[in-house]
């Protein structure tokens, strides 16, 4: 796993919004992974089936921090994995 630029605490993640294109990238993955459907996602994350089929069209900018944070819990995530975090990003 690429190491973080700079070491970003959880709060400091909690102060921006998760990338949505991101969760559309981790949620598939997941479906793919357990062999779950939108709905099953769904139900697991606790948010509605149309709510995941509107991240996975792109359709949806505004997942809340406490949205992601359903996720991380409902499926163990590293948080990380819902921000676009690279090594030059060149903010420190």
């Amino acid at each position: 796993m690429a190491s973080l630029a700079h070491n970003e605490t959880t709060e400091e993640m909690a102060a921006k919004k998760p990338s949505e294109s991101r969760i559309a990238t981790v949620i598939t993955s997941l479906m793919q992974l357990y062999g779950l459907s939108q709905q099953e996602l769904a139900a697991k994350w606790g948010v509605s089936p149309s709510a995941v089929s509107k991240i996975l069209a792109g359709d949806r900018q505004d997942v809340s921090m406490a949205v992601a944070q359903r996720l991380i819990d409902a499926f163990g995530l590293d948080p990380r994995a819902l921000f676009d975090v690279s090594e030059d990003n060149g903010k420190s």
